[in-house]
């Protein structure tokens, strides 16, 4: 019964739930990444996120490297552009499908 309650509360909670967070953070997301690649190919670094344009990406580039080190090839991209949320949606769709199939194969047992 435990098995089986997890899979609906997989279905009926946490997979609706993770559609409109999902669905949402493109809604908001989306314009952001849209303005800093108009930005970019404008060279005008000063978007919605930056405000006065005090804080730059460029600024938080070499704050978090001090702190964190950097990548293999010595740059870490904070950019908006960098998020793939195609890739993130598919990223929790797999995560839930694989709890929700575990917890399948435990209903069995």
């Amino acid at each position: 019964m435990i098995a089986q309650s997890q899979i609906g509360f997989i279905d009926f909670i946490v997979e609706p739930t993770f559609t409109v967070l999902i669905d949402t953070t493109e809604k908001v997301i989306g314009p952001l990444i849209d303005e800093d690649r108009k930005a970019r190919e404008t060279g005008n670094r000063r978007s919605s996120l930056t405000g006065s344009g005090s804080v730059t990406v460029e600024s938080v580039q070499r704050h978090s490297s001090n702190r964190h080190g950097n990548s293999d090839d010595g740059h870490i991209n904070f950019s908006l552009t960098a998020i793939d949320l195609p890739a993130l949606r598919h990223h929790l769709s797999s995560v839930i499908t694989s709890n929700k199939d575990r917890w399948k194969e435990l209903s069995v047992h």
